[in-house]
């Protein structure tokens, strides 16, 4: 035993072959991984994977379906923003902030005429609407 880590110790040629093993594999998976050669080989690697999961149960093996979010983060934003403009609460959202410019525009008006003396009223109910109408939106408004 003490001679066979001695001579591990002493000959060196093994570390020298596993790094050289092991860059020339990885090069040769990164040149093979676009390949339709290369295709084939994951989709059945990814088959046999599913098969020993499903055949013997072995939970651990279960990929997450929101896995490629993680990935992708850029393009899961963008599907669930185009998902969120045919439902309804886009519809709702568009909807608020339309009332939300003509409030703004009331707003706009009653100042105008404030500033002229032509009018007096109270401003904050005016204002109150326009912070709800905002809380409204931010409700609507995905959590992306």
């Amino acid at each position: 035993m003490w001679e066979m880590i001695t001579s591990m110790a002493t000959d060196r040629l093994w570390i020298y072959t596993g790094i050289a093993g092991s860059l020339f594999g990885a090069a040769f998976l990164f040149y093979i991984k676009d390949t339709r050669a290369g295709l084939w080989c994951y989709s059945k690697f990814d088959k046999s994977i599913d098969f020993f999961r499903d055949r013997y149960g072995w939970t651990w093996l279960n990929q997450d379906k929101d896995a490629w979010k993680k990935v992708h983060p850029r393009i899961a934003i963008m599907i669930e923003m185009l998902e969120l403009q045919n439902s309804d609460q886009y519809k709702k959202i568009v909807k608020l902030q339309k009332e939300l410019v003509t409030v703004q525009k009331l707003l706009v008006s009653v100042n105008n005429k404030w500033n002229n003396q032509e009018l007096e009223i109270d401003d904050t109910v005016i204002e109150e609407k326009i912070n709800n109408l905002d809380e409204r939106i931010k409700q609507l408004e995905p959590k992306l």
